[in-house]
């Protein structure tokens, strides 16, 4: 009864569009049939299918709304699903083989904020290196980084 609701609201707004076109032609033909009114007839004929068309454009829009909405419902599921189901397929040894120069350092694991000089650890040149937050689509992570990207990313030196 309730699978598919989006489809059985567009269904509804063509059979409505239909019912409403077949009163307008039935209409029409009445006053067209009398010479006096043929003027009219045609006016109701060609307001009637267009009047029709246009107010089943809400109901039919509101169900490819819906429709949409749960396409994109549908995938989102799928892909939490597929997410979660590769994070729980990484395994220990994969972990162990990432690459151990970029050290990601969460509010609990916080290294020294001292500057110091080394490889940044964002485009990987080797400078005076200061250990900074920085917010992307990764989310807040702390890094040391050289100068141009401490202005590159907007950076905020971070203190322990």
């Amino acid at each position: 009864m309730f699978c598919n609701i989006g489809g059985k609201i567009k269904g509804l707004a063509r059979i409505i569009f239909i019912i409403e076109a077949v009163f307008a032609a039935i209409a029409a033909c009445i006053f067209l049939f009398d010479e006096d009114t043929i003027l009219i007839g045609f006016l109701i004929l060609i307001g009637g299918f267009l009047s029709a068309w246009i107010s089943t454009w809400i109901l039919f829009g509101f169900g490819e709304l819906i429709e949409k909405t749960t396409e994109i419902a549908n995938n989102t599921k799928t892909t939490t699903a597929t997410a979660a189901q590769r994070t729980e397929n990484f395994s220990a040894e994969q972990c162990e083989n990432v690459d151990s120069d970029i050290n990601v350092v969460t509010d609990n694991n916080v290294t020294d904020p001292q500057p110091q000089t080394g490889i940044c650890q964002l485009c990987n040149s080797e400078s005076h290196l200061t250990y900074c937050k920085i917010k992307d689509n990764l989310g807040i992570r702390y890094r040391n980084i050289c100068d141009e990207c401490i202005a590159k990313h907007n950076a905020i030196p971070a203190k322990k």
